[in-house]
């Protein structure tokens, strides 16, 4: 039903990827990672480009447990996925005329879901997928997503926001905003061995000091932004004198 192409039973796909999510959130992970059918279905809503924004939430979410236990990599691999991941996130947190940014609540959700799933992505030993995600660039560069959207007071005002599948704020389901900084702190260490992102780790150091300096941070995401300035800064010193 989730992979049917009929438009005229769009609220049922939406419908069947949103009970796959509260499965998978309820016990269920083990069946559903294991089933190939649901590995496509599931990636299939994802990258779908016209699909409704809760189902690709929902989509996200069964691809966030996926990632946290290192499952699905054939599929989360894929350029197409990684891309659209990308993009998605692009153009919910930037835009090219300098105007405020303005998203549905929906769209918070699914933002915090995007960078959850960049954020655990970049523990996935099983795949390349985050090396990938790091290294897009133009209107699906990550990291001009993730820096805008640590500057756009939105994501602050909106962190109290959460779905009826989550619980309370944890160091387990942190905000979008924390998993921001988490995902920030995985490219921050990947990049911290070659002299050619020393511009890409300043641009994450002066974003996490800026943010640190703003007193806008609560609980756990104090804790992610300062670690974050702190590999940051590491990196950039390290960085900088390799290629002196």
């Amino acid at each position: 039903m989730i992979r049917g192409g009929d438009k005229s039973s769009s609220d049922f796909r939406c419908l069947a990827i949103e009970m796959l999510a509260n499965a998978t959130y309820r016990g269920g992970h083990e069946a559903i990672l294991s089933s190939e059918q649901c590995m496509v279905a599931c990636t299939g809503a994802f990258c779908c480009t016209h699909g409704d924004v809760m189902s690709i939430h929902d989509a996200c979410s069964v691809l966030c447990v996926a990632a946290k236990r290192e499952a699905w990599g054939p599929c989360l691999n894929l350029n197409l996925v990684m891309e659209r991941l990308g993009f998605k996130l692009f153009c919910l947190c930037c835009t090219m005329n300098e105007s405020e940014i303005i998203r549905t609540q929906g769209e918070e959700l699914l933002v915090t879901r995007l960078f959850e799933l960049a954020w655990h992505l970049r523990n996935h030993r099983r795949c390349e997928a985050f090396d990938k995600l790091r290294n897009l660039d133009g209107r699906k560069c990550v990291l001009t997503a993730a820096i805008s959207y640590l500057y756009d007071k939105h994501s602050k005002d909106s962190r109290h926001l959460r779905h009826y599948r989550e619980g309370a704020f944890s160091d387990l389901h942190p905000s979008g905003l924390d998993c921001c900084l988490r995902a920030m702190e995985g490219m921050a260490i990947h990049d911290m061995y070659d002299p050619k992102f020393i511009s890409r780790n300043e641009r994450i150091k002066e974003a996490a000091q800026d943010l640190r300096s703003s007193k806008t941070l609560h609980n756990d995401e104090k804790i992610s932004c300062e670690i974050l300035f702190v590999i940051s800064l590491h990196a950039t010193r390290r960085l900088t004198g390799a290629s002196s």
